[in-house]
């Protein structure tokens, strides 16, 4: 979503976030089409396990954490963030982090 903002908006997601301009990018696809280009990974009971692990070993948030554990339980090896918090907890499950050089 963050590539699909930045390639429509023509800026960089956070830009057009304080800018306003994101429900004028995503409205173009109100038909709800652009969510269709993802397929969504169903979690079970692991998750439950793992999450509470990651945010306490790691430091992380919530949502972190369930993006990372949801990367273990299906054995995905990289995972694309801007985010920092990703970093050393990445490398540490063996997961390569796909970062914009800046």
């Amino acid at each position: 979503m963050f590539h699909f903002l930045k390639i429509n908006g023509n800026a960089a997601p956070l830009s057009l976030q304080s800018s306003g301009k994101i429900p004028i990018i995503i409205s173009r696809y109100s038909d709800y089409s652009l969510m269709r280009l993802f397929h969504l990974i169903s979690n079970d009971d692991r998750l439950m396990n793992i999450v509470p692990a990651f945010i306490q070993k790691y430091n992380l948030l919530s949502n972190d954490a369930i993006i990372l554990a949801t990367c273990k339980i299906h054995n995905i090896n990289q995972l694309a963030s801007h985010d920092t918090d990703f970093i050393i907890p990445c490398k540490a499950e063996g997961i390569e982090l796909l970062r914009e050089e800046e």
